[in-house]
């Protein structure tokens, strides 16, 4: 196994260092196993903090390109249980190209009520093509396996500074927890460069119909009666 990069970033609140790593498996002369060829490893280990204890989300694919854009999976977690009910120290692998288990994404897919007014609109606001790559996640919706069903979920989006993603939750949906966990996965992982000027925060819902995806940038800040 060969390291190939190193960096540090700040996810959730906490320090977090991702790492990739590569090595390729052969087989034994005359026993093909059809797992032969180049693996390839991103490991996000969140450093210690506060009552929490240190963690680590990993995922491995055989398909290098995928070793970068897979890595917004790492926003989508959040650490928000105290240390006398966590679980020992999870490690997550999600394949390349398929929903993340449910530990990939602990507290960000609880579904809230559905509120009683509707945001405010928002001049300021970015467009849709603004912020995420559509037609590459009808793509993935496509072939997606299961299928996503019909219904809705409203994904809170947060970037810092730097115009990285700083954090991903369900607000509201009525999929189930898997179909959530399933497209938060493909969304994240195709956003957009965040726009300085853009608001820090804001919501994108998304819709699936039987025409396809449907998708609405909204405010996050007060509600209109």
């Amino acid at each position: 196994m060969t390291q190939t990069g190193e960096c540090e970033a700040t996810i959730a609140g906490r320090r977090v260092e991702i790492s990739n790593y590569n090595w390729t498996n052969e087989d034994r002369g005359m026993s093909p196993s059809g797992a032969a060829g180049s693996e390839y490893l991103v490991v996000a280990r969140f450093y210690s903090t506060g009552a929490l204890r240190e963690s680590f989300i990993a995922y491995k694919t055989n398909i290098q390109s995928d070793a970068s854009s897979m890595r917004a999976v790492f926003w989508t977690a959040t650490f928000d249980a105290p240390i006398a009910v966590a679980s020992a120290t999870p490690v997550v692998q999600a394949a390349a190209g398929s929903a993340p288990p449910a530990q990939a994404v602990p507290a960000a897919v609880a579904a809230a009520p559905a509120p009683a007014c509707v945001p405010k609109s928002d001049p300021n606001l970015p467009t849709l093509d603004a912020v995420l790559d559509t037609a590459l996640v009808q793509m993935l919706v496509s072939n997606a396996a299961p299928p996503i069903p019909h219904g809705f979920e409203v994904i809170s989006l947060r970037f810092n500074d730097t115009g990285g993603v700083a954090g991903i939750s369900v607000s509201q949906s009525d999929f189930p927890d898997a179909t959530q966990r399933q497209l938060t996965t493909l969304v994240a992982s195709n956003l957009k460069q965040h726009d300085a000027k853009a608001p820090s925060a804001f919501q994108l819902r998304v819709e699936s119909q039987s025409s396809g995806m449907r998708y609405a940038v909204q405010s996050t800040g007060s509600c209109a009666p």
